[in-house]
């Protein structure tokens, strides 16, 4: 039996970029601190850590 390497794929709201990200994140999390609300407008910020090769980037 194979196992199948995960995917993920995602982008902004207005499709100017897209990304595709293989194989699992070494790192996940939010971050709380004081500048990422200021930055995205939101509470906190999610995200995970991947190596670069690990990760297509269009647009």
């Amino acid at each position: 039996m194979t196992m199948a390497i995960p995917q993920r794929s995602g982008g902004c709201a207005c499709d100017a970029l897209r990304l595709t990200a293989r194989g699992e994140a070494s790192r996940v999390g939010n971050c709380h601190c004081l500048i990422c609300p200021k930055a995205h407008g939101a509470p906190y910020l999610a995200f995970a850590v991947r190596l670069r090769k690990c990760v297509e980037l269009l647009g």
